[in-house]
């Protein structure tokens, strides 16, 4: 029975300590709000990189025009 007591505290540690890369804020976090979070992240980087692609587009374009036919 003594040998039990240590693996179990080593066990409810593990399961306290929250995951690699992940602050003690985030593993108190509700799922849904994670998910949310990284969902709003997800489409501002969605966003920048469709005004990137805009950019390069009209760059295209632009030298598109500079190409004799």
């Amino acid at each position: 029975m003594a040998e039990e007591a240590p693996a179990t505290a080593a066990a409810v540690s593990e399961a306290t300590t929250p995951p690699e890369g992940e602050t003690a804020d985030e593993a108190e976090m509700p799922l849904e709000q994670i998910v949310m979070i990284e969902l709003e992240r997800l489409q501002a980087e969605n966003t920048v990189l469709r005004d990137s692609l805009r950019g390069v587009l009209v760059e295209l374009q632009a030298l598109r025009e500079m190409v004799p036919v």
